[in-house]
């Protein structure tokens, strides 16, 4: 992994965080001066919390597999409807699908897995099936 990928990781695993202290700071707040008269902000508060924690455990599992395996992402070159798309599966805190960088996690990323040129993998997507043959894997 690249330094700038794991400074990347790095630096929203820290935002992140940041967010989480804010928030619990927020539910004591509010814990001390409505003493349970708003029951569903503190449980609005407490669902975030646990979304943002989770996503810390994801980002750090992201970072762990990348240092362990080397493999930051793997770039395909697709044939869509006649049209050439070039994809690069990517850990899902690297994804940005605007500049074909896909997450791991992504059904298309998962149909790609240990395929090669000449393949042809179908994804199940809101609009229907839709069929990708691979034209590079790289």
């Amino acid at each position: 992994m690249d330094k700038a990928s794991k400074s990347k990781i790095l630096s929203r695993i820290e935002s992140i965080k940041s967010q989480v202290e804010e928030i619990v700071a927020t539910i004591e707040a509010e814990r001390h001066e409505n003493i349970g008269e708003d029951l569903m902000i503190l449980q609005h508060l407490e669902d975030k919390k646990e979304i943002l924690t989770q996503k810390i455990i994801s980002l750090k599992e992201s970072l762990t597999l990348a240092e362990t395996t080397g493999v930051v992402e793997h770039t395909f070159v697709l044939d869509f409807n006649g049209r050439k798309k070039e994809v690069s599966v990517v850990l899902p805190a690297l994804a940005n699908p605007a500049k074909g960088r896909i997450s791991t996690d992504s059904p298309l990323a998962r149909a790609l897995k240990d395929k090669s040129a000449g393949d042809i993998v179908e994804v199940n997507t809101p609009m229907g099936v839709q069929q990708y043959k691979i034209l590079e894997s790289q």
